[in-house]
């Protein structure tokens, strides 16, 4: 069914004296899959392995970093208002708010930068909220929201039926790219 695989793999060979403390932390970090200096001390600490505070230059993490291209600016540009807003939930907030709150949920408008913040207690409420700052937003600007951006989250994906009901265009970002929202 698939061919064979013919591409030998040659062993990887570090240099390291595992004597020194430094060397413990770079090789706990190559057999941990590159993994973060938190994470790497954190294990370490769960497995009574010594370990010394120590940042090193990691040649195949930094390579293993520059992976995705970079975004350049849109160069579209918004004649009024409510044509494209960009949405968002951020949270839980390790801190409650005031009001309970541990999340919130900014809508940024293309046009103008403008941005409102609805503070609320639980991801499940952004169809209400939105619902919310569609007929306040269309009101104050006496314009009609055209089109909405969001992430995959399915939290934004209960308003799909209402976004299609209300003849607004539903534009959802690609996995993993927060640059595009906004």
């Amino acid at each position: 069914m698939f061919p064979p695989f013919t591409h030998k793999l040659k062993p990887t060979v570090f240099n390291i004296s595992v004597n020194s403390m430094c060397s413990k932390f770079q090789l706990w970090h190559n057999r941990l899959g590159h993994a973060s200096y938190n994470t790497v001390t954190k294990i370490m600490k769960l497995c009574k392995v010594p370990c010394i505070k120590h940042f090193f230059f990691c040649e195949k993490c930094t390579i293993d970093e520059h992976h995705q291209l970079p975004f350049h600016d849109s160069e579209i540009v918004y004649t009024c208002p409510l044509e494209l807003v960009f949405a968002d939930i951020w949270g839980p907030s390790p801190y409650y708010s005031s009001n309970g709150s541990r999340y919130y949920l900014a809508f940024l408008d293309a046009y103008s930068r403008f941005t409102w913040i609805y503070l609320i207690s639980s991801k499940s409420q952004a169809l209400s909220v939105f619902q919310r700052f569609k007929l306040f937003a269309e009101k104050q600007t006496g314009c009609t929201l055209k089109s909405l951006q969001m992430d995959n989250v399915k939290e934004f994906l209960a308003l799909t039926p209402y976004l299609h009901n209300n003849g607004i265009k539903h534009r959802l970002t690609c996995p993993h790219t927060h640059e595009q929202n906004g």
